[in-house]
């Protein structure tokens, strides 16, 4: 086979496999062979040169890149050309494990124990495509549509031997460039013809594109009663049921999909949006943990796996009824960080933060207020010795929510603006926002709180200290841990304690508000404030 003078890159954990497919391949006529163990060595050597085959184990070690995994990062990374061929070797027959490895769509699946001359002819096989459809892949890979479609139309009037590929992938490419209505002409004169299962999917996918929701979701159920593992007619079907406002049954059409190949990172994370829509906060932990361990060793790893686990892990603990419900939630979520932390794979990322914002949340989510406000600016205190001034925006959503819950609608107000201008917001932080922005009740009571402020600070301004108490109380019954509230009440107390003899009972309702502020890393705006008032609090209580 022309083939044979080829760089071939042999990927299995077992040595003895190895030396088997070696001389297979000998004997077949391949002399440019490299192995290794491991995808983190695949992509290495990669990198340093271009592989024309490439025979890759599914399993290749615990804690280690899978042959699926290998293969979407090479594609990923670019180092993985269109005439190479990549053919995935394996022992395991598993439905969702060759499914999953399926859905990336390799060249050839073959599985062990396999003769050299299957070994051949499925070399030989994927060779011939590879080559025959060349016109088509390399503009495809390129993004370049216009061209891919030309090229298929051509190798279909030259009458290919894949012609059926050529029709399958026009049929996609006319969606991609938004020709829905010529790709639906085009299934429908196909399907007239005979029953293709791929163009009925197709079909689909033309008539949702045009908005034909109700149209497609008929069309992909009939489909399933014939063909029940067919994944893309799950996925088009939850696209599709989204779309019409049906979330529940969106999320029922993909969790069927997961059910038959849980492997997909993009089709778990769009159970894990969903799941926390309808609010089911278990299901949404479960799938954001699954997202989190099948993104360790892929080219998805990226902390915001992690943190979308903890944070699902934790809001379970909030919605959790039972106590050892509650608690079993958080020491998972703690182990979690904790093993995060040594795992060496996060850089410098500041878990200390993180973890005492989330407890900060967990605290105010509980109505532990005072507790949730030490908390919160307890860990804004590392950021500040770090120098630096801003909560990071990665953080800003669990710093919103905060905020909003203990009252701090100044600092709420000054994040939400600065996430609005952020163009690196995360999934987590852009919904805190949403949700922000969409609580109409929560600016009425902002509103209120502020006019509430207002009415005290003019008060006081007039020497109207009764009048500015009974405003101060007012806005701090809706927001009770507001600290500029606080130290206006309290400094509106101290000026009627001068008034007074026997300012006992005054003296003893700024203690209470005091009690509000005493423990907490206050911002240095009011940390001046605090300890001023604080001394002339102390004076007068020495009276």
């Amino acid at each position: 086979m022309s083939l044979t003078h080829s760089h071939v890159l042999v990927v299995d954990d077992q040595r003895s496999f190895q030396v088997m497919l070696k001389g297979m391949l000998n004997n077949i006529g391949f002399n440019n062979i490299e192995m290794c163990e491991t995808g983190e060595q695949a992509c290495k050597y990669c990198d340093d040169r271009p592989f024309q085959l490439l025979l890759v184990d599914y399993n290749l070690g615990v804690n280690k890149k899978n042959g699926r995994q290998l293969l979407e990062e090479l594609r990923g990374k670019g180092l993985i050309t269109t005439e190479a061929i990549f053919i995935i070797v394996t022992g395991e027959n598993s439905r969702a494990m060759v499914l999953g490895a399926l859905e990336n769509q390799p060249d050839d699946y073959i599985m062990k124990p396999f003769s050299q001359r299957q070994l051949s002819s499925r070399i030989e096989r994927a060779h011939q495509k590879r080559q025959a459809m060349q016109s088509v892949l390399q503009p495809l890979n390129d993004k370049n549509y216009p061209e891919a479609i030309a090229a298929c139309h051509t190798l279909i009037a030259a009458g290919s031997k894949y012609s059926n590929h050529c029709k399958n992938l026009l049929a996609e490419l006319y969606c991609k460039v938004g020709q829905y209505e010529k790709s639906e002409q085009f299934l429908k004169a196909l399907l007239a013809e005979r029953d293709i299962t791929w163009a009925k999917v197709a079909l689909a996918k033309a008539h949702m594109g045009l908005k034909r929701y109700d149209v497609a979701i008929q069309t992909l159920e009939e489909l399933l009663i014939q063909h029940p593992l067919l994944l893309d007619a799950h996925d088009l079907k939850a696209q599709c049921q989204y779309m019409l406002d049906q979330p529940e049954q969106a999320l029922q059409s993909l969790q069927d999909a997961a059910e038959i190949s849980p492997h997909s990172i993009e089709r778990q994370q769009h159970i894990a949006r969903l799941s926390r829509e309808v609010e089911l906060s278990e299901l949404t932990q479960n799938t954001y943990q699954t997202i989190y361990e099948l993104s360790k060793r892929s080219l998805h790893h990226n902390v915001e796996h992690l943190l979308n686990y903890v944070r699902s892990t934790f809001e379970a603990a909030e919605s959790a009824e039972e106590a050892t419900r509650r608690h079993k939630y958080q020491h998972e979520a703690m182990n979690a960080l904790f093993r995060a932390r040594h795992d060496n794979l996060y850089g410098n990322f500041d878990f200390a933060t993180f973890e005492g914002l989330c407890q900060a949340k967990l605290e105010a989510a509980k109505g532990e207020l005072i507790k949730a406000k030490k908390s919160y600016y307890n860990a804004l205190k590392g950021l500040v010795e770090q120098g630096k001034d801003n909560l990071p925006i990665e953080f800003s959503g669990e710093g919103l929510i905060t905020l909003c819950q203990i009252g701090e609608f100044e600092e709420m107000q000054h994040l939400a603006e600065r996430m609005q201008k952020s163009s690196n917001l995360g999934t987590y932080a852009r919904d805190a926002l949403q949700s922000y922005q969409a609580d109409d009740a929560q600016h009425e009571r902002v509103a209120q709180f502020r006019q509430c402020h207002q009415d005290g600070s003019r008060y006081y301004e007039q020497g109207n200290y009764d009048a500015a108490v009974r405003a101060f109380r007012t806005a701090l019954s809706l927001a009770p841990t507001n600290t500029g509230a606080a130290l206006n009440m309290i400094q509106s107390l101290l000026q009627l304690c001068k008034a007074e003899k026997k300012p006992h009972e005054l003296l003893r309702e700024c203690k209470e508000f005091f009690r509000l502020l005493d423990g907490v890393s206050l911002p240095s705006r009011h940390k001046i404030r605090y300890q001023d008032l604080k001394q002339s609090y102390n004076k007068l209580q020495q009276k």
